[in-house]
């Protein structure tokens, strides 16, 4: 069995410049499969971004009702900002 190969600094960091608002998750040790190694840090990193994006916007985002804003800050689970690591 091959070990799993990691990304290096080197290789990601021009994506991260070419893409704007890119922000870059470091996690020691971890593999291509961090989402499975640690799902909540990923899960609570992503919701955040996306949640950060959506504040910017406002409202200018949502429908007449405000769905889009309400469902996407909804499933971040009010301001809870801690994550785990597991």
């Amino acid at each position: 069995m091959t070990a799993l190969s990691t990304t290096t600094e080197t290789e990601i960091r021009p994506f991260e410049i070419a893409i704007p608002d890119a922000e870059l998750l470091e996690i020691p040790n971890a593999s291509h499969t961090a989402p499975i190694e640690h799902p909540h840090l990923v899960n609570f990193t992503v919701r955040d971004f996306l949640a950060r994006r959506i504040d910017r916007v406002g409202d200018a985002g949502a429908d007449a009702s405000g769905d889009a804003r309400g469902q996407a800050l909804g499933s971040r689970g009010g301001n809870d900002r801690s994550a785990s690591t597991d």
